[in-house]
């Protein structure tokens, strides 16, 4: 069915257990890879699910190279609390 949403594989983020119990008060920058096929279209929505014991705070996501569109920003400003907190997962959409 064409007008149901796609949701692609998940993707982790790699440095995180690395990170000191405490993290600086400030911005700090994350790299996340993950493969999304051409053939998938624009992204317009994310889905994260914090797997961490502690809340953080989710300013934006930015995917780069997204095949026929570039950049996709998604302006999030939002607390994600640990997936055990919660029965749902958070999802942030696209801003166009």
């Amino acid at each position: 069915n064409e007008t149901r949403p796609r949701v692609g594989e998940p993707a982790f983020l790699e440095d995180w257990p690395k990170l000191p119990a405490a993290v600086a008060v400030g911005d700090t920058t994350f790299n996340v890879e993950f493969y999304l096929d051409e053939e998938f279209g624009v992204p317009g929505a994310v889905i994260i699910r914090n797997l961490h014991k502690s809340e953080f705070y989710l300013k934006t996501v930015t995917l780069q190279n997204v095949p026929g569109k570039g950049k996709v920003h998604f302006a999030c400003y939002s607390w994600v609390y640990p997936a055990d907190k919660y029965k749902y997962d958070r999802v942030f959409f696209a801003n166009q």
